[in-house]
């Protein structure tokens, strides 16, 4: 059987001990940044800079004209954000109603 010193085991278990608390702390940091993430009610993030009714707004705001670069620098966020809801590759399930020159309504 192999012998070991107590001076050995004691530092063993200091080795463990900080391990077990670096590993609860990880765990409560990674907790903290998922209740960060967490939605809201409405379905948004908490940190969202966009919301449903800014992205009809863009929307509208691109059938007129408005350039996106203007877009992104006006709602803060980049323009392939700005792009993207364009293009609707993002906020697809936002739909929004604008009127052409000759006042009929259409989809953007």
């Amino acid at each position: 059987m192999v012998e070991i010193s107590e001076n050995l085991l004691e530092e063993v278990m200091k080795r463990l001990e900080l391990i077990e608390a670096t590993l609860s702390l990880r765990r409560r940091v990674r907790q903290q940044n998922h209740n960060k993430r967490a939605k809201r009610a409405d379905g948004l993030q908490w940190n969202a800079k966009l919301n449903p009714e800014r992205v009809q707004a863009i929307r509208a705001m691109l059938a007129l004209g408005f350039s996106q670069h203007k877009l992104a620098r006006d709602f803060q966020v980049s323009r392939a954000a700005i792009q993207a809801i364009a293009e609707k590759k993002t906020w697809k399930h936002v739909t929004t109603l604008v009127a052409d020159k000759n006042g009929n309504e259409r989809v953007a």
